[in-house]
């Protein structure tokens, strides 16, 4: 929902559900889960008067979660979106651009078919991972962090199992 128009967008497909199993368990080990906090895909976030985005993955905190259930809109400190080949650039942008302005301090792009993450902590700074480099949710998370590899581990444990 975009200033009064429906934007037609993907939800995340079977094949991107390892990325949501693997930086879940990411997030199962930092603070902010041990606090209560949540990782969710999929849920509604006001990013303005007249916008609604729907990001594929997102981390609340606790505090964050109980306003939500209180009909309160919260804004996600940390965002991530898988990218598919279907997805269109400058509606991306767009998106991302938005994310920042409502508040968001992190924005990951992952890129499963080229192996990337490209980590945003502004919508002009931005750190691309691939292979070993690692991938962190700085400032919005301390302790969340990983390799590109480890993102995409499981095509290669696809591979093997063909």
């Amino acid at each position: 929902w975009n200033n009064g128009k429906i934007e037609k967008t993907s939800s995340m497909n079977q094949t991107q559900i390892s990325i949501f199993k693997i930086l879940s368990r990411l997030f199962n080990g930092t603070e902010l889960y041990q606090q209560g906090g949540i990782f969710i895909s999929e849920t509604d976030m006001r990013t303005g008067e007249h916008q609604l985005r729907r990001p594929d993955l997102a981390i609340y905190s606790k505090e964050q979660e109980e306003k939500m259930i209180n009909g309160e809109n919260q804004v996600a400190p940390w965002v991530g979106e898988v990218i598919s080949p279907t997805d269109n650039i400058n509606r991306v942008q767009r998106k991302m651009h938005e994310y920042f302005v409502a508040g968001v301090k992190v924005v990951w792009h992952i890129f499963p078919d080229f192996e990337e993450v490209y980590v945003y902590t502004a919508p002009n700074q931005v750190t691309i991972c691939d292979g070993e480099r690692i991938c962190n949710g700085q400032p919005a998370l301390e302790d969340f962090e990983i390799s590109a590899a480890d993102i995409f581990a499981y095509k290669k444990l696809l591979k093997t199992q063909e």
